[in-house]
């Protein structure tokens, strides 16, 4: 078993993985981490992985880990860690789900659950949750139990749970939001006891962290490190005209890469769709209604009168005299209170209601401006008090905020309308009349689609434009099916019924020709370009000159200097500028160029940084190496709870737990992520 590695020597590997992109030796305590990193690597091949990972922070982030804990029987249980309550096949789901949903929200499409086992987005969230119960369990029995008041006042955080100006906790609030995320209030709080267990843990292990200032030199170092090439581009203008693929050509791809280019199950929809924006600007609004509505929100449109005042404790009334004639005769506030041992406070710009002593609030705005009270006797004391200022308030009026209110009434009318005429679409409905006859009944349309796939568009990639819950129910249903109005807030609603299912199959030449005969041309003449960059390469490599190589194809050799390592862009590929960096003085590399081209480039010299250059660069640098260092502590803290817990993560009841007959591998773990099916496709 290898030892821990410093600090140093874990920069020096992540910059030799770098500039090699070669294996990196890492201790034993991260290999758990790189494991599930590969999975997650492997995972990111899919095309619904591109925001994935991150929708998992956030997601856990606001829920927690906590939240996934039911008290169901231990039969039951997909994620058990210590002394935890397991987490069961429901709540898996739930959370699963929530997920999921997210991450369509995010890419507005839908992601089948087919899809989604297919990436296995299970096993993501399986891991992920059995990392957090690890580490809530070793924050337990470390002895990091955060208390309630702390708890409460992370729930003081949420915006809509306490009234803005009594600060009365809401109840209702509370419980909506409770069955918005499918939470009970002690799950919640769990979550939340959790998040602050682990955010102080890690702040206080990493409390005054700071990166060596070897650490950020090293970093400006390889930043810094620059290349001297010489290269050349080879433009598609030398190959003639495109070739033109026959049919036989097309055809012969289309079966090489049936499995790929595999029709996904589609469906073909009829919808209804009621809109509470489509209906508001048709509606006319009552004068009595908008004042009504601005009659309820006057108070809060109006600026109420601000006084800006001195406020001086006093001990008795006799201290009272002697300060109050001090303040009369022009004696400054500030002096006048040091007479006495006291001090002056000074209030700016308060309204009457931000005032807590009720007594002060009444002197101060019984005053005119510089006159000074008699002794003020509230429920912190007495004082004496000096009006300085007075803001003269503004009542609003209707015709200020008429815009505002109008819209507000009209957005409300709105809503109830198309509401009404959900209620009506769905007594006709109920009675009997099929979709098309209650849409007319409530005076709507029945808009049918062509066949669209589970993301939301059709086989030419056009959107339906269709909500992901909108999508999610129509692909839940069976042929024929129909949805219950589908709510999806501030008067928004959908039914949606499935015309016909047509399932997975191959596509015909015709359905994608003009899209297959594009990459079809786009493909082999990438591939010949890339034939011709080689050959010239190798002719180089040889021995014949970069220039000689250049006029060949009808290109100039261009000389770039102290090229660095992020110098791709508009001139350099990527692909060019890591084959660059990767080479030796006299290689010769291909790359791909900004636009449909490849490159030829040797490599002259590489060109050490310059010192002068990145001691300031070192400087920039350290608080980045510092939170990379910092994140990496968490992540190994995370990595090292989970090795150290040994959560049990049964796969198999997960996989069962989302409705999916594919059997999931390695249906029992603990500790390291399972693995992934051997022989599994790729996603």
């Amino acid at each position: 078993m290898r030892g821990a590695l410093s600090p140093p020597e874990r920069l020096a590997q992540r910059l030799n993985a770098r500039l090699y992109r070669s294996p990196v030796l890492i201790p034993d305590s991260v290999r758990i981490f790189g494991s599930m990193l590969g999975q997650i690597r492997a995972f990111a091949k899919s095309p619904v992985a591109n925001v994935l990972m991150a929708i998992l922070l956030i997601s856990f982030v606001i829920f927690g880990v906590r939240g996934a804990t039911s008290a169901v029987g231990a039969q039951d249980e997909v994620i058990k860690a210590g002394s935890r309550p397991g987490i069961t096949s429901e709540v898996f789901r739930d959370r699963f789900m929530m997920f999921k949903q997210q991450l369509e929200q995010q890419n507005q499409q839908t992601i089948s659950m087919d899809e989604a086992v297919k990436a296995d987005l299970d096993r993501e969230v399986a891991d992920e949750l059995a990392v957090g119960e690890s580490f809530a369990v070793m924050m337990n029995r470390i002895g990091v139990r955060p208390d309630d008041k702390l708890v409460a006042d992370r729930l003081r955080t949420i915006r809509g749970l306490f009234n803005p100006i009594t600060g009365a906790f809401d109840k209702t609030a509370y419980a909506t939001l409770l069955r918005q995320n499918n939470l009970t209030a002690a799950q919640l709080e769990g979550d939340f006891r959790d998040q602050i267990a682990e955010r102080q843990f890690v702040s206080g292990m990493s409390g005054g962290l700071r990166a060596p200032m070897i650490y950020a030199a090293l970093e400006a170092a390889y930043v810094g490190e620059a290349r001297d090439f010489q290269w050349f581009a080879i433009e598609p203008k030398v190959l003639g005209p495109p070739i033109k693929p026959t049919d036989a050509d097309l055809n012969g791809f289309i079966k090489k890469n049936l499995a790929q280019l595999m029709k996904p199950e589609m469906r073909q929809l009829s919808v209804v769709h009621f809109s509470a924006a489509a209906l508001a600007p048709t509606l006319a609004i009552a004068d009595a209604d908008l004042k009504k509505r601005f009659e309820f929100e006057k108070d809060t449109l109006s600026t109420p009168e601000k006084r800006t005042f001195v406020q001086i404790p006093v001990a008795d009334a006799k201290t009272a005299a002697a300060v109050r004639a001090r303040l009369a005769a022009g004696v400054d506030p500030t002096a006048a209170a040091k007479t006495i041992g006291a001090q002056a406070v000074v209030f700016t710009d308060q309204p009457r209601s931000a005032l807590p002593d009720k007594a002060v609030a009444a002197a101060v705005f019984a005053l005119k401006e510089g006159q000074v009270s008699d002794l003020v006797t509230g429920d912190l004391g007495a004082s004496i008090v000096k009006l300085i200022k007075i803001t003269p308030g503004h009542e609003a009026t209707l015709e200020e905020v008429r815009p505002k209110i109008e819209g507000e009434v009209r957005k409300a009318a709105a809503e109830e309308k198309a509401y009404q005429l959900v209620q009506k679409y769905d007594d006709v409905h109920s009675g009997g009349a099929d979709m098309a006859a209650a849409a007319k009944a409530s005076g709507q349309v029945v808009a049918t689609l062509p066949p669209i796939m589970a993301r939301g568009v059709d086989l030419q990639g056009q959107p339906s434009n269709l909500p992901p819950k909108v999508l999610t129910a129509a692909f839940s249903l069976p042929s024929g099916g129909e949805s219950d109005p589908i709510d999806l807030g501030q008067g928004e609603y959908y039914v949606v019924h499935v015309d016909k299912v047509l399932p997975p199959a191959p596509p015909t030449l015709e359905e994608i020709r003009p899209k297959l005969t594009q990459f079809y041309i786009l493909r082999e003449t990438a591939r010949r370009l890339q034939e011709k960059a080689q050959a010239l390469s190798t002719a180089v490599s040889k021995g014949e000159s970069m220039a000689d190589a250049a006029r060949s194809v009808g290109a100039s050799v261009t000389e770039a200097n102290g090229v660095l390592r992020n110098g791709a862009g508009q001139v350099y590929s990527a692909d060019l500028i890591g084959k660059i960096f990767q080479a030796k003085p006299g290689d010769v590399v291909t790359g791909e160029g900004v636009r449909l081209s490849y490159a030829v480039a040797k490599l002259v010299r590489i060109d050490p940084s310059d010192p002068a250059k990145a001691a300031p660069l070192a400087v920039a640098q350290r608080n980045q190496v510092t939170r990379s260092l910092f994140e990496d502590l968490g992540q190994d803290t995370r990595t090292f709870a989970r090795a150290v817990v040994k959560p049990k993560v049964d796969y198999a009841r997960a996989r069962k737990a989302l409705g999916v007959d594919t059997p999931a591998s390695g249906a029992v773990s603990a500790g390291a992520p399972g693995k992934a099916p051997a022989g599994a496709p790729a996603p």
